[in-house]
């Protein structure tokens, strides 16, 4: 029977490995070592991009799958879970207050979907090559869908520990709040801080859901359609 001690323990331990070795660090090392290489934080032509979101995806589904194993957990667990009516109905509900905060800061006349957004960054960053942009769009939401998968994988690691209401806090925490890094990357402090503090109300809601309805499906389809919208 496993001690309190111990479950601290294994406790702090997986959480400083997905910050360090799934999700933050390895984020943050794949950008330093494209920073050394290329001399810029951000991408300057559509290879570097997709070079750099391919590599950072790729390691961490790796980092994703070692993980869930050296915990017992199963990859489908991440996904666990079926996605009801009510579960559906409430995740787009509760999404809406962030989406008429993003159409607040972006401006309502200019307002667009992000999705259309991100394609005209990508087809920009293509030189107008519109399959090429295609391509760099479709690697960005493979990324935010393991990127959601990442964060499944917080959650229920820490739910084995704390239990699942309790788990709530470190995607809010780990994953939400942490969004302040960015200052180190590309923003200034009022702007990550600004961040920060949106996306771990994100992860506040999209969790809260999951724990009620018990479906880790609901983080994932609620993750998707705000990065669409």
């Amino acid at each position: 029977m496993p001690t309190e001690k111990s479950l601290s323990r294994n406790l702090l331990l997986f959480t400083v490995t997905w910050f360090i070795f799934v999700h933050w660090g390895l984020e943050l090392a794949v950008i330093g070592v494209f920073y050394s290489i290329t001399g810029h934080i951000k991408s300057q032509t559509s290879f570097q991009y997709l070079t750099k979101v391919w590599a950072i995806s790729g390691l961490r589904i790796l980092m994703i799958f070692i993980l869930t194993s050296a915990v017992g957990l199963r990859f489908s667990s991440l996904y666990q879970g079926s996605l009801g009516k009510r579960g559906l109905i409430l995740g787009i509900v509760l999404l809406v207050p962030f989406i008429i905060i993003e159409v607040i800061c972006v401006g309502v006349s200019s307002y667009k979907l992000q999705i259309l957004r991100e394609f005209n960054f990508h087809l920009k960053l293509a030189g107008e090559n519109k399959p090429l942009a295609l391509l760099g769009l479709t690697s960005e939401y493979i990324y935010y869908l393991i990127e959601i998968l990442s964060v499944n994988t917080l959650y229920l690691g820490t739910s084995k520990f704390v239990g699942a209401r309790r788990a709530i806090i470190f995607p809010m925490v780990f994953w939400g709040f942490a969004h302040i890094l960015n200052l180190i990357i590309e923003m200034n402090a009022l702007q990550a801080l600004g961040l920060a503090l949106y996306m771990s109300s994100v992860a506040l809601v999209i969790y809260y859901v999951a724990y009620h309805t018990g479906s880790l499906r609901v983080p994932i389809i609620a993750w998707m359609l705000l990065m669409i919208a």
